[in-house]
């Protein structure tokens, strides 16, 4: 008899935004981007800025995408964190972008891209926090600024 009553209340605890695998989220965050000179050194441009961001994660297949391209790239999750850490090259252009995300909403966001060109090096460093969206909603803002 105590076994159904704990599935019960298993079932009961789970999160709402996880019952479906997928966890939306919209982000505000504040960035500081500078772009380097390589041969130099020097800084050629710099600028703060607030920014909103919304998620979609995929719980079961380890994948996100935001609101601006609907390419999925891969996570892991390490504790209550969602981690992104991706590096590509295209011809002679590289990024590194390492990015963590809170898997318990609400929760701090961090996000540290690096982009290099053979002359310039752009650094754009994003902290800021995140609440939990219900799928519609996600939808919504991404037919409206995204790209679904």
């Amino acid at each position: 008899m105590k076994l159904p009553i704990l599935l019960s209340l298993l079932l009961l605890s789970t999160p709402p935004a996880f019952a479906n695998e997928f966890l939306y989220m919209i982000c505000k965050t504040d960035s500081n981007v500078k772009v380097s000179d390589l041969s130099s050194g020097e800084i050629t441009a710099e600028e703060d800025m607030e920014e909103q961001f919304l998620f979609k994660v995929d719980l079961t297949n380890k994948k996100l995408r935001n609101h601006i391209s609907p390419e999925w790239v891969d996570v892991r999750v390490e504790g209550d964190r969602i981690i992104q850490d991706e590096r590509y090259t295209r011809g002679n252009q590289s990024l590194h972008s390492q990015g963590s995300l809170p898997l318990i909403l609400p929760g701090a966001i961090s996000i540290h891209n690096q982009w290099r060109n053979p002359t310039k090096l752009r650094v754009a460093k994003t902290e800021g926090s995140c609440r939990g969206i219900v799928s519609s909603r996600w939808d919504e803002e991404v037919g409206r600024f995204g790209t679904k």
